[in-house]
């Protein structure tokens, strides 16, 4: 990313200015590309400019933040109704790490281990029988995607009715099974944590504190009883929230999850714990007690403690292992906005970059001149680029969408031809909005490093087969196409994570664009963001996990400016 700013501030390792201790370029194409720079470069405007340079600086000083700084940095500047969940796993050992970040409060960080329910006393043997180690979750997760592939290489055979009901059952079959994964991911390796994964619901604050207390208490007399023990462990108020997050109804399988993880806070104190005297039974049901009446009482004092807050929005950041996953579809994130990022990173970039955005009028040759309070990123639907079937071999895609966007005058595209890299590169600058439905992400007339480059990127849609498909190779960091567009600054990528058929894709699309406001005029509805229309989207397919899953969100909720 550092070598991407200096390109785009056209600083010494991007091609500059020779000095008289250096060589001048010494070939035309080398001077056609500095003066191709610093025309780039006089065309940022300032807040712009003042953006890329602080990116620098940020990136710069990133290996030498302490625990303080990072918090900063890079925690409490989050928006006060966002989440973000850490992922990495441990492949080795099996075990998942997760950590919850939310501005001005400490990270919450918790080691699961995927098969942690097989390690517990033989009575729970039953429940863990069925337990799915990550390689096993790898290996499910490329055979459904190899037998939609062939299905997707076999449906020009398909002619006759019985070859074509043949067709779709397969298709179906591989549907259930991705939706039995990720229901068995979401169940097994997330279970009694599943809060963590969840945005900001309403809170009754006394309430939970009470709630704490209790299961500080419960779980304290429970290994008291057993193990006749005077030390007291604290549970933590950011436990008690995941906890009262599963819900009225958490399942037992959830309750065992939370209540011997309460036990190992005290095993982690160096106290054997003697599981044969610890009665475990009792204690999940004090709990389940506890829970229901913390939702009950909230209730009653006006709180409704299964609501999410309005325009709460949950972001991952997945590690290389887990990228490959559609984890936004297990059913605890499916119902809500969720977006992904690669790191920490470009999640402050793009906070950073909506500040600059918002307040570009208040900025002058010395930088920001005042500070506001939060506002969403919004991009004009007016100022939009399409790339429509740019092979000519889409021609249900193009009969699908070329009435629609003929219809906005104030669009601008390409239909039925390969676009100039210079044409979408500048779409890409100028434009709000660019939309791509072709094969793949656009590679054969795009490359990488001419996106990557730019100094700003367009909200992008990107619905060809396998868009947004990053990939580890050995101990390397993840790469993809989409990668570029997330260096080149795109508050918002949409793009699929693996092949998809372009009827179902197009269903979807219709319907993502009708509901984040791009097909329809103002209404007095409440605005969605980009990613709220995509989660909406998943069920309007007819197969909602092998087409619904596939596209996922690289960025920001991105709202609609209908004036603009």
């Amino acid at each position: 990313m550092q070598y991407c700013l200096g390109i785009k501030l056209n600083q010494t390792f991007a091609g500059h200015a020779p000095s008289d201790k250096e060589w001048p370029p010494m070939n035309t194409e080398e001077k056609q590309s500095y003066y191709e720079r610093l025309a780039r470069m006089s065309r940022n405007p300032g807040w712009l400019q003042g953006h890329l340079k602080t990116l620098q600086d940020l990136y710069q000083e990133e290996p030498e933040l302490d625990d303080t700084a990072f918090q900063a940095k890079f925690v409490d500047i989050l928006p006060s109704h966002w989440t973000v969940c850490s992922l990495s796993l441990d492949v080795l050992n099996g075990d998942l790490y997760a950590v919850q970040l939310r501005a001005k409060e400490p990270p919450f960080a918790v080691k699961l281990p995927l098969d942690r329910a097989s390690q517990r006393p033989a009575n729970e043997a039953a429940v863990a029988s069925d337990t799915v180690r990550y390689l096993d979750a790898v290996k499910e997760l490329r055979a459904i995607i190899q037998g939609s592939d062939e299905t997707i290489t076999d449906s020009a055979n398909c002619n006759h009715a019985g070859e074509i009901e043949a067709w779709w059952n397969k298709r179906k079959s591989l549907d259930v099974r991705l939706k039995k994964l990720l229901d068995t991911m979401d169940n097994q390796w997330f279970s009694g944590f599943k809060g963590l994964l969840t945005g900001r619901c309403q809170e009754y604050k006394e309430e939970l504190v009470k709630f704490q207390k209790a299961m500080n208490e419960i779980t304290f007399k429970t290994v008291n009883v057993a193990m006749a023990t005077k030390l007291k462990v604290e549970l933590s108020l950011a436990f008690c929230r995941v906890v009262v997050r599963l819900g009225r109804h958490p399942s037992q399988r959830d309750l065992d999850d939370v209540a011997y993880f309460a036990l190992s806070c005290y095993e982690a104190q160096n106290i054997q714990m003697d599981y044969t005297k610890v009665d475990v039974k009792k204690l999940t049901e004090h709990i389940r007690l506890l829970i229901t009446r913390y939702h009950e009482r909230s209730v009653m004092a006006g709180v409704d403690s299964t609501k999410n807050i309005p325009n709460d929005h949950v972001i991952l950041i997945l590690d290389k292992h887990l990228q490959m996953f559609p984890l936004e579809s297990m059913p605890v994130l499916r119902p809500q906005s969720v977006s992904r990022l690669p790191c920490l990173s470009f999640l402050r970039d793009r906070i950073l970059y909506t500040q600059y955005h918002n307040s570009k009028e208040a900025y002058d040759d010395f930088g920001l001149t005042t500070t506001s309070e939060w506002t969403d990123l919004t991009v004009s639907k007016r100022s939009a680029f399409y790339v429509l079937n740019p092979g000519g071999d889409l021609k249900d895609t193009q009969k699908e969408f070329e009435p629609i966007f003929k219809g906005v005058p104030e669009w601008d595209g390409v239909i039925e031809s390969m676009p100039m890299e210079l044409q979408c590169k500048d779409a890409l600058q100028s434009r709000d909005i660019y939309m791509y439905f072709g094969h793949s992400a656009g590679q054969a007339f795009m490359r990488g490093t001419t996106v990557r480059q730019l100094p700003n990127c367009a909200v992008s849609l990107l619905m060809g087969c396998s868009s947004g498909i990053m990939e580890a190779h050995g101990e390397f960091d993840l790469n993809g196409y989409v990668l570029n567009y997330m260096l080149a600054g795109s508050p918002a990528v949409v793009a699929n994570l693996w092949d998809v058929t372009d009827r179902s894709i197009d269903k979807l699309t219709k319907y993502m664009l009708h509901s984040w406001g791009m097909l329809k005029k103002k209404s007095n509805e409440a605005p969605k963001s980009l990613v709220q229309a995509v989660s909406e989207s998943r069920n309007q397919c007819k197969l909602g996990y092998l087409i619904g899953a596939a596209p996922v969100v690289y960025g920001i909720p991105v709202y609609l400016n209908h004036t603009q």
